[in-house]
């Protein structure tokens, strides 16, 4: 049981492994737990929130074993979260919901995202208080998605956009069309140089294990060519602070291989008073199928 539980933390968090690793694994520091939030609101979308607390690495004794057993003593239930948008307040309700990681969330459906306003979040439990400010950007859109299946295992993903801003910054999510939480692609947080870029939507480490036939990984390239099978996309515009987080997330990611790897340096955060990002996205949505090469069209 507890090599499963250890398996779908590997698999599905996104900040909440790396960031107990990363906080704790300091040589000469003892780390004392600390509030991490992981939020994002998007246009047009309710906010959705995660709480929990790092869980400091300091001995010998903590094991991978240990690790996931303590997992849900740092789960918090019992937070308050609250949002602002410059004119009114929200208080979250938190409940389970198993299509994320960690399993509950706190979400109101009496506040929605807006491009171009700035909303404020206090986060509190016990004697943990953190606060974050984030803004909502203009939505970005692609003007096409080309799918290209390689050869009997392996699927390409790119897209074109023909109306970035340059200096601005962008990032590229996926997940299974039937889950709820995406994840961040391998380089698929970046600045934009010019108007008109074609990016590359690269799968996740975590997105396949061994392919059906048994011969090997998938890289961090393609995409399997699973039959019937169709992935979501989200191509979303963020602030610098918000693009800062995630850059440093996805360059720890992307150079370790795995997050149990000792290291010296913390992921950039948002957050005053704790770790982790709240992320206003200007986002699209996209669902593309895998299994064969087709060219998806989109009108401005």
């Amino acid at each position: 049981m507890a090599n499963s539980k250890l398996h779908i933390i590997c698999k599905r968090t996104v900040f909440l492994l790396c960031l107990c690793l990363l906080y704790a694994c300091r040589p000469a520091d003892v780390a004392q737990p600390t509030l991490v939030v992981e939020g994002w609101i998007d246009a047009d979308q309710h906010p959705v929130v995660l709480l929990h607390t790092t869980y400091p690495l300091n001995n010998d004794k903590d094991t991978f074993r240990t690790l996931a057993e303590a997992i849900p003593e740092h789960i918090i239930t019992f937070g308050r979260v609250v949002l602002y948008d410059g004119s009114d307040s929200v208080i979250l309700t938190g409940r389970v919901d198993t299509n994320y990681m960690p399993p509950y969330i706190y979400t109101t459906v009496f506040m929605k995202g807006e491009v171009g306003k700035e909303y404020r979040l206090h986060a509190s439990y016990k004697n943990y208080s953190a606060t974050a400010t984030t803004f909502i950007p203009s939505v970005p859109v692609f003007d096409s998605i080309f799918v290209r299946v390689k050869d009997s295992l392996n699927t390409e993903i790119c897209g074109y956009c023909s109306h970035l801003i340059p200096g601005e910054h962008y990032l590229v999510m996926v997940k299974k069309a039937a889950d709820s939480q995406y994840s961040l692609c391998p380089m698929g947080v970046f600045e934009a140089q010019k108007e008109q870029m074609r990016i590359d939507i690269r799968n996740p480490l975590n997105f396949g294990s061994k392919n059906r036939l048994g011969a090997g990984y998938w890289s961090s390239l393609y995409f399997p060519k699973w039959k019937n099978t169709k992935i979501g996309i989200k191509f979303a515009h963020i602030g610098a602070d918000e693009y800062r987080c995630w850059d440093s997330f996805g360059a720890q990611s992307l150079t370790q291989g795995v997050f149990f790897v000792e290291t010296h340096k913390n992921i950039a955060t948002n957050i005053s008073g704790g770790l982790g990002c709240w992320c206003g996205m200007g986002a699209a949505e996209y669902e593309v199928s895998i299994d064969h090469t087709e060219i998806y069209r989109y009108t401005k």
